[in-house]
């Protein structure tokens, strides 16, 4: 299974910052703690020079070991592979995905605009081999909402979205990039879909609270709140829910089941 890129936490971005890249479903592409608002006091570190490995038969061959490579955070060593499988498969996009990854989880670690530059043109070249490779496009989407691209993201999260309606998570982080441009309502439209989608989705849930809740609609908001008490299959959010609950005078403790 291809990776998926993202800057935070899968779960629930808006509680925890943790730079990563992973395997499973990005659900939120932005938290609290948005890097693209707040500047940086670090300075840039310096990757490791890669050690030569031995010489294997295919480009399969290849994006396994570059995978396990990028696991260990060796991400010259995992480029190399990559590299080394497109050579023999040129048109291998999911090596083009994985570089890329490699690429953006590298310049985060290492503030490097070159190496964001060249993940960009990785997913890039993968969709263009690929027009429906929906998880190029959906880390293309994510990388262009964290460099605050944020009409780019839109409109890649809208191609996605044209390829397959059912892409839940295309919903969700599409919500996210209009909140941020302020435009609320269809925020809360692509967080109603995704709910559509996927009616335990305790985040959408929370987050279209949040949205209801600085709109003044506070029963809409507080219907969604108790939702993901309920639901109860969040931790974290459950916990958020509760307080944003109390703050608006109800006690959640009665609707978690």
């Amino acid at each position: 299974m291809a990776r998926r890129f993202n800057y935070f936490l899968i779960t629930i971005i808006f509680l925890l910052a943790s730079v990563s890249l992973t395997k499973a479903q990005v659900s939120n592409p932005n938290g609290v703690n948005d890097p693209s608002e707040t500047g940086t006091l670090l300075k840039p570190l310096k990757p490791p020079k890669p050690k030569k490995q031995p010489k294997l038969r295919s480009a399969e061959e290849y994006l396994m070991r570059g995978a396990g490579f990028f696991d260990r955070q060796d991400y010259d060593l995992a480029i190399q592979d990559y590299t080394e499988a497109l050579k023999k498969k040129k048109d291998y996009t999911q090596a083009l995905l994985e570089r890329g990854n490699v690429y953006m989880a590298k310049a985060v670690t290492f503030l490097s605009e070159e190496d964001r530059e060249k993940g960009f043109a990785d997913y890039k070249e993968a969709i263009k081999l690929d027009p429906n490779y929906l998880e190029a496009r959906f880390n293309l989407a994510i990388a262009y909402y964290q460099t605050s691209k944020i009409d780019d993201a839109i409109a890649e999260y809208s191609q996605i979205i044209s390829i397959n309606p059912s892409y839940v998570d295309a919903y969700n982080n599409r919500a996210y990039a209009y909140r941020k441009k302020g435009n609320l309502d269809q925020a809360i439209s692509d967080f109603s879909e995704a709910i559509k989608l996927n009616p335990t989705y305790s985040e959408a849930f929370f987050n279209r609270a949040l949205i209801y809740k600085a709109k003044g609609a506070r029963e809409k908001a507080i219907e969604d709140f108790k939702k993901v008490v309920e639901l109860n299959n969040v931790a974290n959010a459950v916990r958020f829910a509760k307080e944003e609950l109390l703050e608006l005078g109800i006690d959640a403790n009665e609707y978690e089941d």
